[in-house]
């Protein structure tokens, strides 16, 4: 997966770095999905659903649920 820096998540996700911002979570100033102390929640998903998704979140049809919460 593309991410900035040394910055890997362990297993397969979506992407967490946008340099193209085809999707309104990411922008020009912020092309990262993840702030510091952001809580991150993995779910099991099959392959092909894995790759569906990952071409539907690049190209900005789907969006992941952020949710606000005190750390």
């Amino acid at each position: 997966m593309d991410s900035p820096g040394g910055y890997q998540l362990i297993g397969r996700t979506l992407p967490i770095w946008n340099k193209f911002n085809k999707n309104n979570q990411f922008s020009v100033d912020k092309p990262w999905l993840f702030n510091f102390f952001d809580q991150v929640r993995f779910y099991p998903v099959e392959e092909k659903d894995l790759i569906k998704l990952r071409d539907n979140f690049n190209e900005g049809y789907i969006s992941i649920k952020i949710e606000k919460n005190i750390f």
